[in-house]
């Protein structure tokens, strides 16, 4: 039997020491499939903004909430505990930090866990004045830190979140603008592995389209919505994206929207919901799940595409060039084929 991963281990000390009722705060940094067992016999509520970590959560009895963080969901003074293993991004954190001083009943506490080198005592100093109340420190194995910061009875002001809930115009291109936001991946940029596929598609379907008329396209893990949108002005389709991330559905949707991008935007996992198949599936796949790299999230979306392709059917996918997807793809696909490489990056044309 495997060791017991020492963050849940840290996180069940600590919950049997508090009150109920406790809020969890999920991300991707959290494996859902932990959080039962650490949190056994307490009455507790979860609060992500990712499909499989809600899904995952529900089947195993959890009472979910999964949105986009979004804490007006809850009353104030609605909890003794919150639990959060910090996230990734900066805004996010200083976004649960802001929305803990109205969630905590006055002497109730907000217990951050992650590691040093993740900024953790920054941001357990920065709770700390905006709860207003005093905190301590425990550490447990493998590096593994919680800070627990009390809400006082004068919180603080409130921290630079970036207006973390809030989509904005942000991508400039063209004459166009998409909108964005903190909580998706690249939120302030076009991503060059995207921008470089977004290329081989357009010459693609000059050299060697085979697609049918109006053919129907998966934009699989769409982010914000950059492959759909361009790709909708190189050909004329039908476009269904997807991601696993509840911000950047919102975001996705509202540049459907603005663009006028022919289409739905679905909330899913990979797309397991999706009934439907495709002529073409466009894919950035992540590489990065939180903190940690990760090679087994490329397998997940070259089983996705095989899944949802037609017999005829292709699909682009855009990798970093030291991902061996070839190989990764001999599984699903009988053909793959490197179209260009370019920054880091290659784009290989896969068909079953």
């Amino acid at each position: 039997m495997a060791a017991p991963d020492p963050l849940y281990e840290l996180l069940r000390e600590l919950l049997d020491e508090g009150n109920d009722p406790t809020l969890l705060v999920i991300d991707e940094n959290v494996d859902a499939a932990q959080l039962p067992q650490a949190a056994a016999g307490r009455r507790v509520r979860y609060l992500t903004n990712r499909i499989d970590l809600g899904r995952a959560l529900s089947a195993s009895g959890g009472n979910v909430t999964c949105n986009d963080f979004d804490a007006d969901a809850f009353p104030d003074g609605a909890f003794d505990t919150i639990g959060y293993r910090i996230s990734k991004e900066k805004a996010l954190v200083h976004h649960i930090i802001n929305a803990s001083a109205r969630l905590l009943a006055p002497g109730g506490r907000l217990v951050l866990i992650g590691h040093k080198n993740e900024g953790l005592n920054t941001y357990a100093a920065k709770a700390a004045e905006r709860l207003g109340g005093d905190h301590s420190r425990r550490r447990g194995r493998g590096g593994v830190t919680a800070c627990s910061i009390h809400r006082g009875s004068r919180p603080g002001a409130r921290l630079a979140d970036d207006d973390y809930r809030d989509l904005r115009p942000t991508v400039a291109i063209g004459d166009i603008t998409l909108c964005s936001k903190p909580g998706i991946y690249g939120w302030q940029k076009v991503d060059r592995g995207s921008a470089l596929l977004i290329e081989c598609l357009a010459q693609w379907l000059v050299d060697a389209p085979r697609l049918p008329p109006s053919p129907q396209v998966l934009d699989l893990g769409c982010g914000y919505g950059y492959l759909s949108v361009m790709a909708s002005g190189l050909m004329e389709a039908r476009f269904v994206a997807t991601d696993n991330n509840l911000a950047a559905i919102a975001a996705c949707r509202q540049n459907f929207s603005l663009c006028a991008v022919p289409g739905r935007v679905v909330a899913d996992d990979c797309a397991q919901q999706l009934p439907e198949q495709f002529d073409l599936v466009l894919c950035n796949p992540p590489f990065h799940q939180g903190f940690a790299t990760s090679h087994d999230i490329t397998g997940s979306f070259l089983a996705a595409a095989a899944t949802h392709l037609t017999h005829s059917g292709a699909a682009l996918f855009v990798v970093n060039q030291f991902i061996g997807l070839e190989a990764k793809a001999r599984d699903y696909f009988r053909r793959a084929e490197e179209l260009r490489r370019r920054d880091g990056f290659k784009v290989v044309l896969l068909r079953r």
